[in-house]
């Protein structure tokens, strides 16, 4: 995400939370960096972007002395963005899909809920690690929210089908909401109430569960469905999830893809 130079911010380092606290507006972000650590004490801070691409922070601790730290704009926007993790069935549809959502910056196709260490795609494929085929999405909260994530997730794949999910079938397949924190958890839970009490499926099976670890999926399978757009599987699965987007949530597309 582009961040603007010179952009005024307030930001927040708290001794009971190990994180640094930034507040852009209304909206509160989080950004796990060394800050803390560094000032145990609760304090205030102040800063701006500079145009060199790093934050210079001005620290206000309860005593009269002032210290400053410069902090790289990487870390800030990591700030300014959220991840989902998803998964529900093969994470080329998955990724394809979510690659034309407004808000959406990232997407990268992996391995998360098993057993094994770095699994590779024909272990998974085996169903012998426990993981799940999973996209994890990179996007802005202010352009889109997780729980619109979600409308879009539930609507391109079926949540009641258990460890399959069209042709593919296995654990590797199944259906799976991998949270980052309580809210996201709080959330999807919520969703899938809504879902079922609502009639429209019965019987929800998709696992909700923490994220432990994602693991990145070979260079191969990123941006799949750019690459292969030709592929029979491509053509037979992808297409109609995509115009599902097109149907049923085309205020949540992107402008590149409308």
């Amino acid at each position: 995400m582009p961040v603007r130079a010179h952009a005024r911010l307030s930001l927040a380092v708290s001794h009971e939370e190990p994180a640094l606290r930034a507040t852009f507006g209304d909206r509160y972000v989080w950004c796990c960096e060394t800050v803390p650590r560094l000032f145990p004490r609760p304090r205030r801070l102040d800063g701006r972007l500079l145009d060199t691409g790093r934050l210079d922070v001005s620290l206000s601790p309860a005593t009269s002395s002032r210290h400053t730290e410069t902090i790289g704009v990487p870390a800030l926007q990591r700030c300014m963005t959220a991840t989902a993790t998803l998964a529900g069935g093969c994470f080329w549809c998955i990724e394809a899909a979510f690659d034309r959502v407004r808000g959406v910056e990232q997407t990268v196709s992996g391995y998360c809920g098993g057993h094994v260490e770095d699994p590779s795609y024909r272990a998974v494929c085996n169903g012998t690690t426990g993981h799940a085929e999973a996209v994890q999405i990179t996007y802005d909260p202010d352009a889109v929210s997780y729980q619109e994530l979600l409308e879009v997730f539930f609507e391109i794949h079926n949540p009641t089908t258990e460890n399959r999910e069209g042709p593919d079938v296995g654990s590797q397949y199944r259906s799976a909401v991998f949270y980052h924190d309580d809210q996201q958890r709080d959330v999807a839970e919520s969703y899938i109430d809504e879902l079922e009490q609502g009639g429209e499926y019965g019987g929800v099976v998709t696992e909700v569960a923490p994220l432990e670890t994602f693991y990145r999926a070979e260079e191969t399978h990123q941006n799949y469905f750019e690459k292969h757009p030709n592929k029979p599987y491509c053509r037979m699965q992808i297409p109609p999830k995509l115009e599902k987007i097109e149907e049923k949530h085309r205020d949540k597309l992107a402008e590149s893809a409308q």
